[in-house]
């Protein structure tokens, strides 16, 4: 199973929507300060980065950033999945470019319209 498989497995298993992250410089329980990740359409907790260590010392790392970063994950995943489909479209015209079988009209149509239609995904993807 490639690393694609695996994102698009998990992607689909899990939550269907994007992520958002919220900072909380109280904390819950007295835990100490903390960000956590939320999804979008429910506001459900996702994961949580704490910005204390067990003995109650704060961390001296950028928890918020890491939540952002945490937070991108369903967006980058489309990313990736797009840009999978972008390189086969590229590489089936490059095997066919190579094979020069472009002569034939129909086939450089086909072949034309799943380029244009990879790119235009990956291209929302990246928006």
């Amino acid at each position: 199973m490639s690393i694609f498989d695996e994102i698009e497995a998990d992607a689909k298993a899990g939550t269907q929507d994007d992520w958002f992250s919220i900072t909380d410089d109280q904390g819950m329980s007295n835990a100490g300060p903390y960000v956590a990740v939320h999804q979008m359409s429910s506001n459900r907790s996702i994961a949580h980065v704490l910005c204390v260590d067990k003995c109650g010392r704060h961390f001296d790392l950028p928890y918020a950033a890491n939540a952002r970063r945490i937070a991108r994950v369903p967006q980058l995943e489309r990313i990736a999945l797009a840009a999978k489909e972008l390189a086969d479209a590229a590489h089936l015209t490059l095997s066919l470019i190579d094979q020069d079988d472009l002569y034939d009209k129909a086939g450089w149509d086909a072949i034309s319209d799943a380029t244009t239609k990879s790119l235009r995904a990956f291209l929302e993807a990246s928006k």
